[in-house]
């Protein structure tokens, strides 16, 4: 039903926002230094290193890639030396503190070109 709203209305399916950006080509960012700055508005989830299947993600340093996840309300941000994720657990409208986070992080990262792919941002309601 909701697909047939969707048609007839013009309007796309909202799904939960997932978007990855990178930092633009030159040095890694230092993610401890990112982190302490953001520390001071939003709210550190966890420290993560990526593992896949209990063996170590590597990147350009060859090495861990060290992951340190923050939170707004609904929004989350994964930030690593290179690339940052931006996501929700569940279908949402940004809030104020949401809207800060991404445009907080995407100072940081503005690159949406990835490895052979155009990552375009999604559609997003505010509150």
């Amino acid at each position: 039903m909701r697909k047939l709203l969707n048609a007839l209305t013009g309007v796309d399916e909202l799904k939960a926002y997932y978007h990855v950006s990178f930092k633009r080509w030159g040095r890694l960012y230092d993610v401890e230094k990112i982190s302490q700055r953001l520390q001071e508005k939003f709210t550190l989830v966890k420290t993560l290193v990526s593992l896949n299947y209990g063996l170590p993600v590597f990147s350009e340093l060859w090495g861990y890639v060290p992951e340190i996840l923050f939170k707004a309300d609904t929004l989350f941000a994964a930030i690593s030396p290179s690339r940052v994720t931006l996501f929700q657990k569940e279908i949402a409208s940004f809030t104020t503190k949401d809207l800060e986070l991404r445009k907080t992080i995407l100072k940081f990262y503005p690159a949406s070109l990835g490895p052979l792919v155009i990552n375009k941002e999604p559609k997003f309601n505010t509150r």
